[in-house]
């Protein structure tokens, strides 16, 4: 695949004009002209749907309407296309199948699609990501209000982590990840992101601690969904008192244990403490709850009555 920043250094190359890009977030796309002293001419260039900053120097400003239509047009050719491709394939409006192989060869094979909501600039992720999958065969674009990714990943949980990881960590703010099943044809496609949207609103209302949603893994939160406000207001009245007397450590302590599918040993090995902490932790919360959570069946009345108490509260 023929990347846009490989283009745009062939064009500073071929040109032998420094020019520096800014996407419409003013996240730096491209830098070559790094002197802060020197005179500056600027243009909008078009980036899909998008808007951007072509900057050059203003002995070069002749040359800017060149550079621009070169941009413009390679940013057409590699991006603009095939996310017009990809969002009529999400919008269910029909596509010829040899472009959609050719858009997408990667999903025959079985491909994930990911969804990023982030509390921050979506120019700013999409720049990171690219940047961090740069050189692999994935999509990532801006599709509405959220940033989506489609590509073949062998641990899907662990590259929803890595994507919260990288995001956290480079922009400082808050990420959510969601994803559906494996998408293998076109329908599977609006499968996928109907699934993960679903997810990504499931999660943010009642989801774990860790802000990657996985669709097949979220029956109780599915079908907390459909249970009707009557029972949950009784399941929210009998159990809201002891679960705001919980601290975080405890609630903690509820959402690990829980996701971790009642096994302790994994449970305490999460938390950073030892099994015996653990095992003192659930039986306080069986004093306290009536329940103990050790019990498959009294597990599972917990966990509806947790997870209702966290849409609700």
């Amino acid at each position: 695949m023929y990347y846009f920043k490989n283009f745009l250094e062939e064009l500073a190359d071929n040109t032998k004009i420094d020019f520096n890009l800014w996407n419409e977030g003013k996240a730096l796309v491209f830098c070559r002209l790094k002197s802060s002293s020197v005179e500056k001419s600027l243009t909008e260039v078009s980036l899909g749907n998008n808007r951007g900053i072509l900057e050059v120097e203003k002995s070069m400003e002749a040359c800017l309407p060149i550079i621009k239509c070169y941009i413009e047009d390679k940013y057409k050719d590699i991006f603009y296309l095939r996310e017009q491709f990809f969002g009529d394939v999400l919008q269910g409006n029909k596509v010829p199948l040899d472009k959609f192989r050719k858009n997408l060869p990667m999903v025959e094979t079985g491909c994930t699609l990911f969804i990023i909501s982030i509390e921050g600039s979506k120019y700013e992720t999409l720049t990171a990501l690219k940047n961090a999958y740069e050189g692999s065969n994935i999509i990532s674009m801006i599709y509405e209000e959220e940033i989506i990714i489609i590509g073949v990943f062998e641990n899907r949980e662990r590259e929803g982590k890595k994507i919260v990881s990288l995001l956290s960590d480079k922009l400082n703010c808050r990420c959510y990840v969601s994803y559906g099943e494996v998408a293998y044809s076109i329908e599977d496609i609006k499968i996928a992101y109907e699934e993960g949207k679903e997810a990504m609103d499931l999660g943010k209302r009642i989801g774990g601690k860790d802000n990657v949603y996985n669709y097949s893994d979220m029956f109780f939160e599915r079908a907390i969904c459909n249970i009707s406000n009557k029972v949950k207001a009784q399941f929210y009245n009998e159990f809201k008192d002891k679960f705001n007397n919980f601290d975080d450590e405890m609630l903690n302590t509820i959402e690990e244990f829980i996701s971790c599918d009642l096994n302790i040993s994994e449970a305490a090995k999460n938390l950073y403490i030892h099994r015996n902490t653990l095992i003192y932790r659930l039986d306080k919360i069986a004093k306290d709850t009536g329940y103990d959570i050790r019990n498959f069946r009294q597990a599972a009345t917990f966990t509806i009555a947790f997870l209702i108490w966290k849409e609700l509260k």
